[in-house]
């Protein structure tokens, strides 16, 4: 816990941004302490938690997310978050969500403007990293991702089929909260 503590006293220090994340290995966020290392290299679990409460309206410093995900045991050994343990995160800081099962709960879910937090493996199953990203649903089976890549700036629109491809390990979706419409969303 000490551990955790220090890094949280280091992470306030940093200009730390309120909208939604993308490119985790890109400007200040990229330094933000998170176990043994940084969001720049194991911070996706974090952003996603962090970009859904956002576009949920829900402002949660990052300094504090991140030594909430370290504190209570979200943090995965030294590799990154537990991606099984999201929903676990958002309940903490109030927010309801639901496993979605396969790519037509996916498809359907996003349908309605809504939000999901989706764990994929970036290769091949179990021999490659995992990857947790954001998604706001735009309609007809598009989302809008944020911190797809990790040195890309922006969020990017993709077919939600293209993310199944991916081999989707888990995928929650948030249901006691509405993203913010499209006209008022960073």
């Amino acid at each position: 816990m000490l551990f955790a503590e220090k890094n949280y006293q280091y992470n306030q220090t940093i200009p730390l941004p309120t909208v939604p994340v993308n490119g985790q290995a890109l400007g200040a966020v990229s330094g933000v302490k998170f176990g043994i290392g940084t969001l720049g290299k194991r911070g996706c679990g974090v952003l996603a938690v962090f970009n859904a409460l956002a576009l949920c309206g829900i402002a949660v410093p990052l300094a504090e997310l991140t030594r909430y995900m370290e504190r209570y045991r979200l943090l995965w050994a030294f590799f990154g978050v537990n991606f099984f343990a999201l929903g676990r995160a958002l309940r903490h800081f109030g927010v309801e969500s639901r496993h979605i099962g396969g790519l037509q709960a996916g498809l359907e879910f996003l349908q309605q403007d809504q939000v999901m937090l989706m764990a994929y493996w970036t290769k091949k199953p179990f021999l490659s990293s995992a990857h947790i990203i954001c998604l706001r649903g735009m309609g007809d089976g598009i989302a809008q991702v944020y911190n797809r890549y990790s040195r890309h700036p922006a969020a990017i629109t993709v077919p939600l089929k293209e993310l199944y491809q991916r081999r989707v390990i888990v995928a929650f979706g948030i249901i006691s909260h509405h993203a913010a419409r499209k006209e008022n969303a960073p």
